[in-house]
Parts: structure tokens; C-alpha cells; sequence
């Protein structure tokens, strides 16, 4: 064999991780799954044209107040008179006057009513921001487990044991086909526990074995092999296994187009089927996943079924969950956090499909009561107007740098970001780098520290306009509490008009990195929220932006050369030009958008049984299958 099973099931291995792995709680390292749903359609949430640079405008916006608190109208309507926002843009609804929210809720009193009242008004496809206010829950909980749920763990855990079964005798069987050492198989050469990996390594094993047989000797054995890598990695393994015994054997070749071609079309099914989820459709898609994926692909799944319907870590934050308000539930995964497609670093298509469905930019006007929460707006429009003056203090804790140690690597970007102020900007920077906390930071403009978990110090003062960002977990557990030690609370009653911060455990990755994010916002070319879901890693999570999306303190203040912004990592290669403002991205009409995609989920979904019957009726029919040389 020209290409061996082990570097194929390899490349089929990174196609059921879903999510990428997770760092715990400001450090210890813990692994989670997810739906791929997202993953698979976000390549058609958005089009960045290159050239574009303009920004959000207040006709983009809308905002969001809650129709039972009077001071959640009085602001919502002090900050669209202030930006000049359409009237017509700001939508109150009747919600919970709680800090926290149920999922029920939120879907039934704030994600329904916002759709409606938006398509009803003809303009879906412009709005691309939404604010929500003083008042408007903060947090919405993991749903409850019901009937629907307990279905779907039953059906996930029955397909895991068939899987983890398949996985167990596929191992049997290429150790038999090929044994170590020409040995049968016994307990202490075959693994006992049965598992994607542990089965590609002795697949893989047993075709470098088959590979230092005698010619003819490996061809009867890499025959024999065929069926145990349809069995661990179905059609798309095979496929990507078997070659013709001659380039000039047409038929084969011919054979395997049309293979390759069955793979693709299937995979579109599956996306069809995880788009509509219900309990009929994932039977079907288990069956069509053994097909194309084999038992490696359906103990993927089941393991992303079990995690998804247990709805572990299935709580976000209110306005992180409605980047996602024109997505229905049930298309993405709730448990756990999803790859954020606007981030800077992801790759977009250059064309917009009609079934592109738009996300939602989201960012929060609120704070301990209605004075703290107008103070957000009136210094942001201050500091547009005169200039955001004062100091800058950055508060690092000195570890020396290290890329493979996420803490020193952060505190390293703390301290790039105090380079670039002082070397692009006239702010008085002030870098501590002790690792106990700032112990002075009057006149600020401009904070940032980490660490000391809700645990705020009082040792601030802002000036009108100042961005204050501590990175810590939990700092926007509550805004109103008044014994609420968060951060960010805490910044915002104390004069700062902007903050980021989590409503429950994040985990530091998902933080924006700060040189990352204040660099862009330093360029002028970006408001706040356009800043932020560049730099955002993840969506439908923790995070909140709290501050006027509009803000923008530095349009035409400073010159920011492209490798002092320097976007990646050190160890990456520098950007080689700024992303292009989100404000300018053309959107499809969401209603139409989601209309589309759902009669085109139909008519796939109609297929799926025709297709099903044409491969049982290719697996009985099969001609000799071509060759491995």
C-alpha cells in the first residue's frame, strides 16, 4: 500500500474532534466535545469584503429594553436619542426582572418576540447590532432535561456500545488478518479497551505488517483488510484507502470517483439531518454515519450526543446567546461554547450563499443602577468629542515569557500591549509588573489587569470615556448586587465606561486578548463592538461586552503601523493587513435567509432514504473492488 490506514484514519480522527480542547479554570486542562453543526455552517455566516471600511452606523443598531422597568426604558431611550439611533430600533419587551433567565424564557419572551418584532419592521438584514439594557436578564441558564432529552441519551447510549463493539472486533480482526510477530491474537496483543484511537493504532499496525509481506502474501492480506476499514472508518476510509492496481486501470478509477462523490453527498445529508434534529432523524443519521463514517464516526456522534443533551456548561450569557437570535435551537449545540466566526484569525468565503444566515453583534448598557449605566454612554460620547485623557495602567504580574505556558503567554501580552501605547500613543503608561495587585490607578483612561477573582481593589479613578478591563472568571456574576465584589461591577460604579467580563466560569482562552482587542480599537478604524467579536474566541458562552457599542475614543488620534499591531501570537506570523470593519459585511435578509435553508434541509431530507437504498444496493452488488498495490 502506497498510503497506509494509519495516515488516513489519522485524517478522519481530526474530523470527529468538534471542538477544540479547553484549558480549566485559569489553567488545568480539560477536554470537551460538541455539535459540528456550527462548525459546518459557519463558513456561510458571513463575507468579509477586503476593501471595506466602514463602520458600524446607528441605523445598524437596535436596542433591546425590558418593558416592566421603568429605568431600562429611560435609558434605552437616553441612548438612542444620544446616538441618534431610529426610534423605530428600540424594542420593549416584556421580560424577567431577574439578573438570571431560563432558557424557556429567554427563547419564549426574548428571542421570539425580538424575531417578530424585527421582521415585522422590513429591516432584519440591517440591523447588525443589538444592546441590550439596565434591566434585560444577564444570564440564561441551562435548559431542563425532559422526555425529548432522556430519548436521545438512551438512543446515544445504545449506538456507543454498538460502536465501542465494532471498534473492539475490528481490532480483533486486523490482528487475526495480520498478527504481531505472525502470532494469533490474544488478551496481551490486542487492546481490551476499545476506542477510536486504540483501534486506528492497530489497524495501523496491522497494514505496516501487511506491508513487509511477501507480495503476494500482502495483497491477500490488504484484500482482507478492506472490510475491517469500512468497519472502523466506512466509505470515506475506504475511499481514501484503496487505489488502482494501474493508473491506467479506468474502471477503478472511475469506481472510486463515484465513492468519492457518495461520501460527499451523504456527508450533506447528515448536515440535513443534524439541522432537524428530531429523534426519527437521528436514528437515520447513526445509520448513514455507520455508512460513511463507520463505527469511528458513530462513537463520535454518540459521545457529542451524550455531552449535548446532558447540557454540561449549557448556561451563556444572555447577549453572547443572542449573537445567535436568528438560529433556532436545536441547529447548534447548547452545551458548551462554539468557535466564534467573526474572529480575526478564521477564514470566510469570499462568496454569500442564500442560505448565509446572519450573527448578531451584541454588547451591554447596564451597571448597579440607571446613573451608572447612563454615565457608560455620556463618558463615551465625552471622550469622542474631547479625547479620552489620563493614564494608561497595566498591571502584569512579570512571569517570564513561555509559549507553552498560557499564564506566562498572557502576561506577556499584557506587557506587548504597554509596549505599543507607549511607542503609538502619548498616554503616560504605567506597567507594573509585581505579581501582587495594582496598588494605584487614579486618572485612568485606560486598565488592564488579571487575576484576583472577585476580588475587586479600590485604588481606580476614571476618566469620562475610560476602558477598565480585568481578566478574571466570574466578574460579571452580577451587576446589581450591591455586595457584589466582580470587577466589573465594581469598575463601572466607579467611573469606567467600558468592561469585559464573564457570568460564570470562561476559562482564560475565551477572554479577547487585550493587545489584540485595544490595538484595533487603538487604529480608530473600529468601534467597540466591532473590536471586540474580532478578538472574541468563542460565541454562545460566558462572555459580555458592557459599553456603548458605537464607541470608538480614538478615530483619528493615532497612527497605528500594521507591525505594531501585530495581531498574532509571537510565535505566528504577523498579520499583513487589518481586518476589514464589521459593520461593512453584506447580510442576506435572516427570514428569507432561513426560509431557504430549511426547504433546502427538506429536500435533502427527502432524499435521504432513496440514498441509503442505492448504497445497500451498491454493498450487495459491488464489483471487485480495485487493488492495493
Amino acid at each position: 500500500m502506497n498510503r497506509t490506514i494509519r495516515g488516513v484514519l489519522s485524517q478522519l480522527l481530526e474530523g470527529v474532534s468538534h471542538r477544540p480542547p479547553r484549558k480549566g479554570r485559569f489553567g488545568a486542562c480539560r477536554r470537551c466535545s460538541g455539535s459540528p453543526t456550527l462548525l459546518r455552517l459557519a463558513l456561510f455566516l458571513a463575507f468579509i469584503p477586503r476593501l471595506a471600511i466602514a463602520e458600524i452606523s446607528p441605523d445598524q443598531v437596535a436596542v433591546i429594553a425590558n418593558e416592566d422597568v421603568p429605568d431600562s426604558i429611560a435609558l434605552a431611550e437616553h441612548y438612542v436619542r444620544s446616538r441618534g439611533i431610529p426610534t423605530h430600533q428600540l424594542f420593549r419587551l416584556k421580560l424577567p426582572g431577574d439578573e438570571t433567565i431560563s432558557r424557556q424564557a429567554f427563547e419564549e419572551k426574548l428571542v421570539t418576540p425580538l424575531r417578530q418584532q424585527l421582521a415585522a419592521q422590513k429591516f432584519p438584514n440591517r440591523i447588525r447590532v443589538l444592546v441590550t439594557t439596565f434591566g434585560v436578564p444577564l444570564h440564561v441558564l441551562a435548559p431542563k432535561t425532559g422526555q425529548q432529552e432522556q430519548d436521545v441519551l438512551e438512543l446515544a447510549a445504545k449506538q456507543k456500545a454498538r460502536a465501542d463493539e465494532l471498534l473492539r472486533t475490528a481490532m480483533l480482526s486486523a490482528v487475526a488478518i495480520a498478527p504481531k510477530d505472525n502470532a494469533p491474537p490474544s488478551p496481551q496483543n490486542t487492546p481490551s479497551v476499545a476506542s477510536i484511537q486504540s483501534a486506528a493504532e492497530t489497524i495501523g499496525a496491522a497494514v505496516a505488517r501487511t506491508n513487509a509481506l511477501a507480495p503476494e502474501a500482502r495483497q491477500r492480506a490488504a484484500n482482507e483488510l478492506i472490510p475491517v476499514v469500512l468497519q472502523f472508518g466506512g466509505l470515506a476510509a475506504l475511499g481514501k484507502t484503496l487505489r488502482p492496481q494501474s493508473p491506467n486501470d479506468a474502471a477503478a478509477t472511475e469506481r472510486l470517483e463515484q465513492l468519492d462523490q457518495q461520501v460527499r453527498a451523504g456527508m450533506e445529508l447528515l448536515r440535513a439531518l443534524d439541522f432537524s434534529p428530531s429523534l426519527e432523524h437521528r436514528r437515520k443519521a447513526y445509520e448513514l454515519t455507520e455508512r460513511l463514517l463507520g463505527a469511528s464516526g458513530m462513537l463520535a456522534r454518540a459521545e457529542r450526543d451524550l455531552a449535548a443533551q446532558q447540557y454540561k456548561d449549557a448556561d451563556a450569557s444572555v447577549d453572547s446567546e443572542l449573537t445567535l437570535l436568528w438560529w433556532d435551537r436545536g441547529t447548534y449545540a447548547l452545551s458548551d461554547r462554539l468557535p466564534n466566526p467573526l474572529f480575526y484569525q478564521h477564514s470566510l468565503p469570499s462568496t454569500l450563499p442564500p442560505t448565509a444566515i446572519p450573527l448578531m453583534m451584541v454588547s451591554r448598557l447596564d451597571g448597579s443602577n440607571l446613573t451608572v449605566a447612563k454615565q457608560m454612554i455620556d463618558g463615551a460620547l465625552h471622550a469622542e468629542r474631547d479625547g479620552l485623557v489620563g493614564e494608561a495602567f497595566i498591571d502584569a504580574r512579570g512571569l517570564p515569557y513561555d509559549a507553552g505556558n498560557e499564564f506566562a503567554a498572557w502576561d506577556q501580552n499584557l506587557r506587548d500591549l504597554a509596549w505599543m501605547v507607549r511607542r503609538t500613543t502619548d498616554y503616560k503608561t504605567n506597567l507594573d509588573t509585581h505579581s501582587t495587585l495594582l496598588q494605584k490607578g487614579h486618572g485612568a483612561a485606560l486598565y488592564v489587569g488579571w487575576y484576583s477573582l472577585r476580588n475587586y481593589q479600590d485604588v481606580f479613578s476614571f476618566t469620562p470615556g475610560a476602558i477598565a478591563i480585568h481578566i478574571a472568571s466570574e466578574e460579571a456574576v452580577s451587576l446589581r448586587d450591591p455586595d457584589e465584589r466582580g470587577w466589573c461591577k465594581n469598575l463601572l460604579d466607579h467611573g469606567a465606561a467600558v468592561t469585559i467580563g464573564a457570568v460564570a466560569e470562561p476559562y482564560l482562552e475565551a477572554f479577547p486578548k487585550p493587545r489584540q482587542f485595544l490595538g484595533l480599537l487603538l487604529t480608530g478604524r473600529y468601534s467597540l463592538v466591532e473590536a471586540y467579536y474580532l478578538t472574541l474566541p468563542y460565541i454562545s458562552w460566558r462572555m459580555v461586552l458592557l459599553g456603548d457599542p458605537l464607541y470608538n475614543p480614538w478615530r483619528g488620534r493615532f497612527e497605528m503601523p500594521l507591525q505594531e499591531l501585530d495581531l498574532h501570537d509571537r510565535e505566528q506570523n504577523p498579520l499583513t493587513a487589518l481586518p476589514s470593519p464589521l459593520g461593512a459585511i453584506p447580510t442576506n435578509d435572516p427570514v428569507r435567509s432561513r426560509t431557504e435553508l430549511r426547504t433546502q434541509v427538506d429536500i435533502q431530507q427527502a432524499e435521504l432514504d432513496r440514498f441509503l437504498r442505492a448504497l445497500e444496493k451498491q454493498t450487495q452488488e459491488q464489483p471487485p473492488a480495485p487493488k492495493l498495490p
